[in-house]
């Protein structure tokens, strides 16, 4: 699906503002067929490949933008749009460092300090060969 968007860019009318709005059509298509599908096996890789997805989106939202001269109203317009165009980019990096503190960081520090020893392997008792020798209980109590 993205070799399309590829071939939009370099095949329809090349610089018009038809091939960004071709362009932010198709964006946005695929970025509703991945949040339909998730292709991922992880919700983790969905959610980024969406944030992704919505940034690309937003930047070929900019270019159309641009193309029209939208930034040329005043120069208080022109700033929060260089702004708001500068940090449209930056979600995907900022859930991709979440992630990774979340999941490398805090989880192993959390299942250390917050998780309940429970012994879920079944007991038996002594079998009939078997019998009760103090001595080698203390054996494995200080191993």
């Amino acid at each position: 699906m993205k070799i399309i968007v590829v071939a939009c860019l370099v095949t329809f009318r090349p610089g018009t503002a038809f091939q960004i709005v071709l362009q932010f059509m198709l964006g946005i298509f695929m970025m509703l067929m991945d949040m339909h599908y998730l292709p991922f096996d992880k919700h983790s890789h969905d959610l980024f490949n969406n944030a992704s997805q919505l940034s690309s989106v937003l930047v070929v939202f900019g270019a159309l933008l641009l193309r029209v001269n939208i930034d040329d109203e005043d120069l208080q317009n022109k700033i929060y749009f260089d702004v708001i165009l500068c940090f449209v980019g930056f979600p995907p990096l900022f859930l991709l460092i979440y992630e990774f503190v979340a999941t490398e960081i805090l989880t192993p520090i959390k299942r250390r300090l917050f998780s309940k020893h429970s012994h879920n392997g079944t007991l038996r008792g002594l079998t009939d060969d078997e019998k009760y020798d103090p001595s080698k209980y203390w054996e494995y109590v200080e191993k």
